[in-house]
């Protein structure tokens, strides 16, 4: 977590009014002592459930899985801002979701509130 950019970026959106849920198989306990504010789930349905928007800062397969089906179900948002090329870009082609990654174009979409 000592270079996570989650420690720069988290309290950035937090600064400009954003709730934070957050969940990482791997870093939780140590995040929980280094951020504030935040409701750590136990796994990433809960944190994803009645979501805004989802932003991945780190390369997890339980990220790389996600699909948009999936996210359809526990999202209410559709914006998906992937920091870490996570995510399949062709997964996502054909679906309603705006889709972010670093060096790629961005597959724009109308931003939903289900």
């Amino acid at each position: 977590m000592r270079d996570s950019p989650a420690l720069d970026i988290i309290p950035k959106l937090q600064e400009v009014g954003f709730k934070i849920s957050a969940f990482d198989p791997i870093a939780m306990k140590e995040a929980k002592s280094l951020l504030n504010n935040i409701v750590f789930s136990e796994n990433i349905e809960d944190c994803l459930r009645d979501a805004d928007a989802l932003v991945i800062l780190t390369e997890w397969n339980e990220f790389r899985g996600l699909t948009s089906s999936k996210l359809k179900q526990l999202m209410k948002g559709n914006i998906l801002i992937d920091l870490r090329n996570a995510l399949n870009p062709e997964n996502f082609k054909e679906s309603e979701f705006t889709l972010i990654q670093i060096g790629r174009p961005i597959k724009k979409r109308k931003i939903i509130n289900r």
